[in-house]
């Protein structure tokens, strides 16, 4: 494990530093003001929260932000501008610094320092490997010794990625903060051989194993989290039995670049096509359930047509039958 105190950069005019902590601005004038505007009427963190996603999210995006500043003749150009929050707003464009940054002040005016931090990616020796620097923070990076996709077995992965992130949890930077998900990175094995003396040879899945990172391994564990056909907000008890967590990853760097950059588009995209699956039906019964169907049959029956999209939707059979989607073809959504 490796930690680096707050670190100063040069991303602004004439070479002047700073302080990486500094592009979080949570009381500035034009944060503050935009937070009471895009919130107005919202009474609940988490409809604040996706307000202020979703007014991010709409920025227009650019991987590099060219700048020129010019004061008594002297001339300082960047290629790789990093804005303050404030500035952003102005322009209505960022990179994925500046709309990390603008999101994390607008965040802060609801939830506190322990709940919402702004993590960066990292080059490290040439390479990226797990190593992330946080606005509110320290950097905490593990580094594998094994880089194959598939690693040879339990023991491998556990010296190579799961012993070291679990180090990197525990440490004084984040030990006092509650993390309910994980993203594996670019070159990140895939997973590892098992071998079990009853059954024979199994794959285990990187993203599986260290979703249980907080629990010892068990081979073909119930997820309790999947399908539960009642609704309910992820809370720290499901976090207690699994972590979510997922991987950006692609055959080169290039790549896993390009597939956060296309996620970036879709999300500002204001055509969809294909097939929308629908399935409110399930077997379990109480108000709870109840309400959740009538939820999705009221979204079936009075919004989805409006998406001119071709759609399909299970039908009710029986209370105590759980009717299913029987393939998927050609969907946008599921």
């Amino acid at each position: 494990m490796q930690t680096m105190d707050d670190q100063p950069i040069e991303s602004s005019f004439f070479g002047e530093g700073k302080w990486l902590t500094e592009f979080i601005t949570v009381d500035n004038l034009e944060v503050v003001a935009l937070y009471e505007e895009i919130t107005k009427g919202l009474n609940y963190a988490d409809e604040k929260v996706e307000a202020c996603q979703k007014w991010v999210g709409s920025l227009e995006y650019q991987k590099f932000l060219q700048g020129v500043l010019t004061i008594n003749g002297r001339v300082s150009r960047q290629n790789d501008l990093w804005c303050d929050p404030s500035t952003v707003i102005r322009i209505g464009v960022g990179n994925c610094a500046n709309k990390s940054f603008l999101l994390t002040s607008l965040l802060r005016n609801t939830l506190t320092s322990d709940q919402v931090f702004c993590v960066l990616g990292n080059l490290h020796n040439g390479t990226v490997g797990g190593i992330d620097w946080e606005v509110n923070g320290q950097l905490v990076g593990i580094e594998s010794a094994d880089t194959n996709e598939i690693l040879d077995s339990e023991e491998d992965f556990n010296t190579n990625i799961l012993n070291p992130l679990k180090d990197a949890l525990g440490a004084s930077e984040l030990s006092d903060r509650n993390i309910w998900g994980i993203v594996l990175g670019y070159k990140v094995p895939c997973g590892y051989t098992y071998i079990d003396e009853y059954v024979g040879e199994h794959t285990i899945s990187a993203t599986s194993r260290i979703s249980r990172i907080n629990n010892d391994f068990e081979l073909k564990l119930p997820n309790r989290l999947y399908n539960r056909q009642v609704f309910k907000r992820f809370d720290q008890d499901d976090a207690d039995f699994a972590l979510i967590c997922s991987r950006i990853d692609a055959p080169t760097l290039l790549q896993a670049k390009e597939f956060v950059d296309n996620a970036e588009e879709l999300r500002r995209q204001l055509f969809v096509g294909g097939t929308f699956y629908i399935d409110p039906y399930s077997d379990q019964i109480g108000s709870d359930a109840d309400d959740y169907k009538e939820l999705l049959e009221n979204f079936r029956n009075l919004s989805l047509p409006k998406l001119n999209l071709d759609s399909f939707s299970t039908q009710f059979l029986d209370p105590y039958i759980d009717v299913t989607i029987p393939f998927v073809q050609d969907d946008s959504f599921v």
